[in-house]
């Protein structure tokens, strides 16, 4: 027993970083996204830098111009190929958590099924930036009845 208490500990300690904070919340999946969930093909990422990393500035439509710095900052992050997942949390805060493909795999079928449960994660994520965190431990997938 003891030898089971001392692995969990030990994963629990490999898996957290001392940069990492620990988030809890309720997986949200939007109608409309900029972004697929798994992530864009090479095919894509080489489009997005291309559009990206041109100068031309769009006078007439400001989304747009947003929508370029968006990309510039997954490009800058190296998180175009990188699946993704948002949750809400407590405090009704929307957070944009990227994730190794083996912790996404562990998400996956709850992004493509319609449910009537909650999907609620925990993990521990470190912020890249005001827009983005960045995990690669999932600590706990749970369905809560609505």
């Amino acid at each position: 027993m003891k030898k089971n208490k001392l692995i969990f500990l030990l994963l629990i300690f490999i898996c957290c970083k001392e940069n990492e904070n620990f988030k809890t919340g309720i997986l949200y999946v939007p109608i409309i996204s900029f972004l697929p969930n798994k992530g864009l093909s090479n095919d894509k990422i080489a489009e997005v830098k291309k559009l990206c990393l041109s100068n031309k500035k769009n006078e007439h439509n400001e989304q747009a111009d947003s929508l370029k710095l968006f990309y510039k900052k997954l490009i800058f992050y190296k998180l175009l190929d990188k699946p993704h997942i948002i949750i809400k949390t407590q405090n009704n805060e929307t957070l944009t958590i990227f994730l190794n493909k083996k912790e996404f795999k562990k998400i996956e079928k709850y992004l493509y099924i319609n449910t009537h449960a909650e999907i609620q994660i925990s993990l521990y994520a470190k912020k890249l930036n005001n827009d983005f965190y960045y995990s690669d431990c999932i600590t706990n997938i749970k369905e809560i009845e609505k």
